[in-house]
């Protein structure tokens, strides 16, 4: 007999192998379980660091509004 050959001419599952399915289900469950977990930390530090970024443009953004308004007064007083 081939491998993968059986008497079951239409090859429909045994009662038995649909416990060894679940058990696969509940062991992928559990690993999507914790990807999602890491995905969810990944976006907390993807926040974390947009967060950074975002209040260092606003100090160069403050910055660079008061060189101009420096820039406009040493143009002003001369």
């Amino acid at each position: 007999m081939e491998e993968g050959s059986s008497t079951n001419p239409d090859n429909t599952k045994k009662l038995g192998q649909g416990v060894k399915r679940k058990g696969k289900k509940r062991v992928s469950m559990r690993e999507l379980k914790a990807e999602m977990a890491m995905i969810c930390e990944e976006q907390n530090r993807l926040r974390e660091g947009q967060k950074e970024v975002h209040q260092k443009f606003l100090k160069i953004q403050s910055k660079f509004s008061l060189m101009r308004e420096q820039g406009n007064s040493a143009l002003f007083f001369q």
